[in-house]
């Protein structure tokens, strides 16, 4: 098993295990993080974010911290489009969205028909919706993504 897919894998099952973080009553973490709230007692179901403020959020929250933030939640992620992908492996889609030095590794669901209809191309503003899975050297993995 490669490295990677052990700590996303890793990663995947520490959060299973792990409560969800508490949030005060306007829906905003001790960071002052935005979220849209979801149904039930369980808190923000969409933490909202610029690709730059993600990726220092999520690289300078540590262990079950990481995990209790980003359990069960989908990240709204603002940036610019680095480059993309389409075809790959499986017939995937994939997008690197530019945060800083580093990038966000995006993977749609429904394998860029959308970003292909809305003509994505490089250097272009993109808002994802997608669930975070964890580090590929250093960039972050996001999955299951939804164009905006």
């Amino acid at each position: 098993m490669k490295p990677i897919r052990a700590l996303s894998i890793a990663l995947v099952l520490a959060m299973a295990v792990v409560g969800c973080s508490k949030k005060d009553d306007e829906g905003k973490d001790k960071k002052g993080t935005s979220a849209k709230k979801g149904s039930g007692s369980d808190g923000p179901k969409v933490l909202k974010f610029t690709a730059d403020a993600f990726y220092k959020d999520w690289t300078t929250t540590k262990g079950a911290a990481l995990m209790q933030k980003y359990r069960g939640k989908t990240v709204e992620v603002t940036g610019k489009v680095f480059h993309v992908i389409q075809g790959g492996e499986y017939g995937e889609y994939t997008m690197f969205v530019t945060a800083g030095a580093n990038k966000l590794i995006a993977k749609f669901k429904d394998k860029g028909k959308a970003a292909n209809a809305k003509k994505v191309a490089k250097g272009g503003d993109v808002t994802i919706n997608c669930s975070p899975s964890g580090m590929i050297g250093k960039n972050i993995s996001l999955n299951g993504c939804v164009l905006k």
